[in-house]
């Protein structure tokens, strides 16, 4: 919010400055750390921050982590180091980074601009350029911004590097190298020529030197009844009011008001309106059936019965997974009544309701070049091959999306109900749209599984004669027992309670 501040001393977790509209975020290591200690090797913010900020100001004395200012639109941010994917998909707002970056900077990046300081060589190996170019910084108003931010930003936190930074200007200028996407180069190249030819034309009247007025196209038929056409730009000039209309109007001739063209009028054709065919009733109680002129109301055999089978079948036909991302919504309705709830101990999920349109939500799943929603390191830990089943849910290949998920997890029923799904919140698609419902389809495929009788014990083909015992029952502790089993060992699970399960019987905080 604007004319909000906040100040920080220390670390801070994820998300810091998530959707910023105003105000200033100040983060800085505490002021009793160690003389030897250095703020521009030590991450002191976690991912995703400043996620999707619209305006105001963070200034960070430190590295921050992985996809820093993703989808950032108008925010200005100071930094000494960022993590991988930084300036993501950024669409405006400037970002200044005092140091190192890794890897994908500047994916998917159409607005903005950045200023990295580094080598430009080795910088050059770790940003995407398909969006951007790498420039030098000689535009005098990059460079007023630069000084002017930097010493704000050292003013604030007291930082070492951006001190640095100022004692050696203009020298230490080139070594920033300036991320300048090509989308936003074209947009500000555009506007620059509409200024211009808003001000190129000029007439002279009465001895005055008047510049004609930039009109918008939209407007061209209320000011002159010119006909209106694509890309063309119309000026009307302050003296065509004193031209004649045409060559053959004068001065000495009154002119007459014109009349409007009348536009023809289509003939009116003749409707003839025919009544439907009277039913004859054959038979009536026994009675010779006659014709009365009404129906005896009886439909078709087709028609009267509702196929709620043949009209699920045929749109299941009719379901577009090329563009399903774009066409169907994410389903909301996960829960049940809390009304109907609080009256049983059965699950808070409304699997009937999800389950209806799964095939569609799977549909929904982009198949991504790079699906971040099976990377351990951003979406789901145990890496489950999500676009893989999502694609074969969609074909109702059931059976062989079970194999699949299986291969990577050991109990799907556990966390198809209490797992925080990352894997959500890593779905490129949740960008811009509600993610994928990715839990869901995971918690169905092991559902049907057991209610097909798919799901059976499997002993291992050889045992290695090694015991191994396992303290506590909880979702990790028979992950682990389930891991030994199938490489052979022989397992034995201890619990101290009188029931397995750990949190997952005893509840979840």
């Amino acid at each position: 919010m604007a004319g909000v501040s906040v100040f920080l001393e220390g670390d801070a977790n994820d998300y810091v400055g998530k959707c910023l509209s105003g105000g200033k975020i100040v983060v800085r290591p505490p002021k009793n750390v160690p003389e030897e200690f250095k703020s521009e090797e030590n991450v002191i913010v976690g991912n995703v921050c400043l996620y999707g900020a619209t305006s105001g100001t963070a200034f960070i004395r430190g590295v921050g982590a992985e996809r820093f200012c993703v989808r950032n639109s108008g925010a200005t941010a100071v930094i000494e180091g960022v993590g991988d994917h930084g300036c993501e998909y950024m669409t405006g707002g400037r970002v200044v980074i005092l140091g190192s970056t890794g890897r994908n900077f500047a994916a998917g990046m159409s607005g903005g601009i950045a200023y990295v300081m580094g080598e430009k060589a080795k910088f050059e190996k770790k940003c995407n350029t398909t969006m951007v170019d790498l420039l030098s910084v000689e535009d005098p108003e990059d460079l007023a911004f630069l000084h002017a931010t930097i010493a704000e930003f050292v003013s604030a936190t007291g930082s070492e590097v951006g001190q640095a930074v100022l004692d050696t200007w203009p020298v230490s200028a080139t070594g920033f190298v300036k991320v300048f996407p090509h989308e936003y180069q074209r947009a500000l190249q555009e506007l620059k020529d509409e200024a211009e030819a808003a001000n190129s034309f000029s007439v002279t009247v009465n001895g005055d030197c008047i510049t004609s007025p930039n009109l918008d196209i939209r407007n061209a038929y209320a000011i002159d009844n010119t006909p209106a056409v694509p890309g063309m730009r119309h000026v009307v000039l302050p003296a065509e009011a004193l031209e004649p209309d045409s060559d053959e109007d004068s001065d000495d001739e009154e002119k007459s008001p014109k009349q409007p063209p009348k536009m023809p009028l289509m003939p009116k054709m003749p409707v003839k309106i025919i009544a439907p065919p009277p039913v004859k009733i054959v038979e009536v109680n026994g009675q010779n059936g006659h014709t009365n002129g009404h129906t005896n109301g009886v439909k078709d055999i087709e028609d009267s019965i509702n196929d709620v089978g043949m009209k699920k079948k045929k749109r299941e036909n009719l379901l577009d997974k090329t563009r399903g991302f774009v066409k169907y919504k994410r389903e909301t309705k996960l829960y049940r009544d809390p009304e109907e709830r609080q009256h049983d101990w059965e699950e808070i999920f409304d699997f009937k309701n999800v389950r209806r349109g799964l095939k569609t939500q799977a549909a929904r799943c982009m198949d991504c070049g790079v699906p971040f929603c099976h990377s351990t390191s951003h979406g789901c830990p145990l890496g489950n091959i999500i676009p893989k089943f999502n694609d074969l849910v969609f074909h109702n290949d059931w059976k062989e999306a079970l194999n699949q998920l299986t291969q990577t997890n050991n109990f799907p029923e556990f966390t198809g109900r209490v797992c925080p799904a990352p894997c959500e919140g890593a779905c490129v698609l949740g960008i811009n749209e509600p993610p994928v419902t990715i839990k869901n389809i995971e918690c169905t495929i092991i559902d049907n599984a057991f209610d097909n009788g798919w799901i059976k014990a499997t002993a291992p083909r050889n045992r290695t004669g090694k015991k191994v015992a396992i303290v506590g029952s909880g979702p990790s502790g028979l992950a682990a027992a389930d891991q030994l089993n199938k490489a052979g060992h022989t397992v034995t699970v201890y619990e101290r309670n009188n029931r397995c399960g750990g949190l997952l019987m005893y509840g979840i905080p």
